[in-house]
C-alpha cells in the first residue's frame, strides 16, 4: 500500500508525536510542532533552530548517556537508537521523552548522514512508575520491619515465596525451613479455618480480624487474629498474610469468664441463703401472727417480705441474674397474695408487657403492687364479693417512661383521705417507693380507686 506524504503526516499527527531530522555532518535539524509543544514552546520561540537546541533542553546527565547510545547505533552496534531522557519544560519542571531514531543516510566514507526519529511524552508512565516504585519500596519496608508474624504466599499453592524477620523471631523457625512450605503443613492451620477463609478473600479481595491458631516450631499453640488480602505482583496472585499474637488476651479472656462462671454460682448461693433467710423470718412472723391479737399488721410485713423472696426465687430459677420478667413475677406475686384471702373470690387481669427489668427496678414494683392489692381486699371488699384486681404496663416508650396502672372494682376511697400526707403505713410506703423509682403517681378515688404510676426504666 502506497502513502503518500500527507498521509504520513497525519499518521504521525494522530499518534501524537514529535518528529526530528538530523543531519549528523552539518548540523541542521529540524522539528516538527508537537516536538516544540512537549516541552512547552512554539517552533518560532526555538528558532533557529538546530542540534545545539535539543543539546541545551536535555537534563545534562542524560544527554552523556544519549551520546553513548547514538555512537553506539552509529557504529553499527545497536540496530535503534533508543533513550528515555528529561528535558527542561518551558516552565521550568521536566519532562520525560522517549527519544527513538535511526540513520538512513550515509556518506560515501560510511559515515552517518541524515538521522530521522520521534519524540513521545512519557511523563505520565514515568510518574506512574515513580509511584509504583515508592509503593513497593514503602511495602517492602513495612513487611520488614511489621510486628506482626506476615508471610508472601503463592495463592494457587499456598506455598511461602517471602516471610518477615518477624515470623521467624515469634515462630522459632530459621531461615531455608519455610519458603516453599504451605502454612497448613508448617503451621498445623486448621483446613477448615483456612479454605472458607481463602474462597472468602477470593470473592471479596480480603478477609480481616479472624481468629484462629497456629503451632510454633516447637509444639506450642498460639491464638491470633489473623487478616489477609490478594496482591498481584508481575501478572502472579499471592496472599500477603498478617497474624498478630493475642495469646495473652485470650488467657485473660478464660479467665475472665472461668471468674464469672465463679461469681454467677457465688451469686445463686448467695440468692439461694437470703430466700432461705426471708422464709425464716416469713414462717417466724406467721407464727407470730397466730399468737397474737395485732396480726393485721405483722400479716402486712409478712406479705412485703415475701414480695422481695418471691425475686429472689424468680432469680435463683432464671440464667439472668441482673432482670427479672416483670409480667411473670407479678403472676406470681398476685396469686401469692390472693391465695391468703381465701373468703373472696378474685379475678386478676394481668395486662404487663413481658419485659425484662433490672432487679432494683423490680422490689420497689413488687412492694407497691402487693400494698395496692392487700389494701383493696382488706379495705375495699366485703366478705363474699367478686373482687376484679386490673393491672396494666406497656413497654417502655421511646423515652424510656413506662406508665403502670392498677384498679379494682371495690369501693371508692373516703374522700377525707389524705394522700400526699397519708397516715397508714401503706399509704407511706408507697410514696416511698414511687420516689425511690424517680417517678409520679396520680389516684383517682371513685367510682373505684385506680392509681397511675410514671416512672422511667
Amino acid at each position: 500500500m502506497h502513502f503518500d506524504h500527507s498521509t504520513l503526516e497525519f499518521i504521525i499527527e494522530g499518534s501524537n508525536l514529535g518528529t526530528w531530522e538530523w543531519n549528523v555532518q552539518t548540523g541542521e535539524t529540524v522539528f516538527n510542532r508537537r516536538w516544540a509543544e512537549i516541552v512547552g514552546y512554539s517552533l518560532e520561540e526555538l528558532a533557529p533552530i538546530s542540534i545545539e537546541t535539543w543539546k541545551e533542553l536535555t537534563h545534562p546527565e542524560d544527554l552523556e548517556k544519549a551520546g553513548v547510545k547514538l555512537q553506539a547505533h552509529f557504529r553499527g552496534k545497536a540496530e535503534f537508537y533508543e533513550m528515555e531522557l528529561r528535558m527542561r519544560h518551558k516552565d521550568g519542571h521536566w519532562v520525560w521523552v522517549l527519544d527513538r531514531g535511526k540513520v538512513y543516510t550515509r556518506t560515501e566514507a560510511g559515515d552517518p548522514e541524515w538521522v530521522y526519529g520521534s519524540h513521545q511524552d512519557i511523563s505520565m508512565q514515568k510518574e506512574l512508575e515513580f509511584r509504583l516504585k515508592q509503593s513497593e519500596e514503602k511495602f517492602q519496608k513495612t513487611f520488614i520491619t511489621n510486628p506482626a508474624i506476615s508471610g508472601l504466599s503463592d495463592i494457587e499453592t499456598g506455598c511461602y515465596v517471602e516471610v518477615n524477620p518477624a515470623f521467624y523471631a515469634q515462630l522459632g523457625f530459621e531461615e531455608g525451613e519455610v519458603i516453599g512450605r504451605r502454612a497448613t503443613d508448617l503451621l498445623k492451620l486448621d483446613p477448615g479455618f483456612r479454605e472458607p477463609a481463602l474462597a472468602q478473600m477470593k470473592e471479596n479481595g480480603a478477609v480481616y480480624n479472624l481468629e484462629t491458631s497456629i503451632t510454633r516450631k516447637d509444639g506450642s499453640v498460639m491464638d491470633v487474629l489473623v487478616s489477609a488480602n490478594i496482591l498481584e505482583l508481575q501478572g502472579r496472585k499471592y496472599n500477603f498474610t498478617t497474624a498478630i499474637d493475642i495469646s495473652r488476651q485470650k488467657e485473660a479472656e478464660r479467665a475472665l469468664q472461668k471468674s464469672l462462671e465463679e461469681k454467677e454460682l457465688l451469686m445463686r448461693e448467695m440468692n439461694h441463703r437470703i430466700k432461705n433467710n426471708l422464709l425464716l423470718v416469713s414462717s417466724l412472723i406467721s407464727l407470730e401472727c397466730m399468737n397474737s391479737q395485732k396480726d393485721a399488721d405483722l400479716g402486712n410485713l409478712k406479705n412485703r417480705i415475701d414480695a422481695i423472696g418471691l425475686i429472689h426465687e424468680t432469680l435463683l430459677k432464671d440464667k439472668d441474674l441482673k432482670t427479672v420478667n416483670i409480667r411473670t413475677y407479678i403472676e406470681n406475686l398476685l396469686a401469692n397474695i390472693f391465695e391468703h384471702f381465701v373468703q373472696y373470690s378474685v379475678t386478676v387481669n394481668n395486662d404487663v408487657e413481658p419485659t425484662e427489668i433490672s432487679t432494683d427496678k423490680t422490689i420497689p414494683i413488687g412492694l407497691i403492687v402487693n400494698e395496692i392489692a392487700t389494701n383493696a381486699v382488706k379495705h375495699g371488699l366485703q366478705e363474699g364479693d367478686h373482687a376484679v384486681f386490673n393491672i396494666k404496663m406497656a413497654s417502655p416508650d421511646e423515652d424510656g417512661m413506662v406508665e403502670l396502672r392498677i384498679s379494682d372494682n371495690g369501693d371508692p376511697l373516703p374522700d377525707n383521705l389524705d394522700f400526699e400526707h397519708p397516715r397508714s403505713t401503706g399509704l407511706q410506703l408507697i410514696q416511698s417507693l414511687v420516689m425511690q423509682l424517680g417517678g409520679t403517681i396520680q389516684l383517682t378515688r371513685s367510682p373505684h380507686a385506680e392509681y397511675r404510676i410514671y416512672f422511667s426504666l
